[in-house]
């Protein structure tokens, strides 16, 4: 029973560290479900997914590439660090909001937000063997 909880906690591991480095959650999170603490390790020593970093970098706001040199910079620089440009900033004027807007809908789940159904997941099929060990 200790052995399944130690498999459970090693995927959840696996599949957070995963997430920030850019890398399949899921698949992470089965490589825990199989070897256990030594997928940790794995998942500490993979290289970053550095391309899958920026876009959801970008995706979310906090970033944007800069016009001259291409590199990630904060949405707020007004220099980019990298080349030494200047940068137009982001102005959202009505000219460039689309003439048509989707209706709203539900937003697309975030890597958080699964990490999170996983882990809800995960404790709950802790219990329920615990329960039934107790019976």
């Amino acid at each position: 029973m200790e052995l399944l909880a130690l498999f459970l906690l090693s995927a959840f591991i696996c599949a957070v560290v995963a997430s920030n480095k850019g890398r399949n959650v899921l698949g992470w999170f089965l490589l825990g479900l199989i070897i256990g603490p030594f997928a940790i390790i794995f998942a500490l020593v993979v290289s970053t997914n550095q391309e899958i970093v920026e876009q959801n970098s970008i995706k979310s706001g906090s970033s944007r590439k800069c016009p001259f040199c291409a590199e990630l910079i904060k949405n707020e620089a007004i220099k980019c660090r990298h080349c030494g440009s200047e940068v137009p900033t982001t102005i959202d004027s009505e000219e460039n909001k689309p003439k048509y807007e989707l209706p709203p809908g539900p937003p697309p789940a975030t890597t958080s937000e699964k990490l999170i159904v996983v882990g809800f997941f995960s404790l709950l099929l802790v219990g329920v063997l615990v329960f039934i060990k107790f019976q």
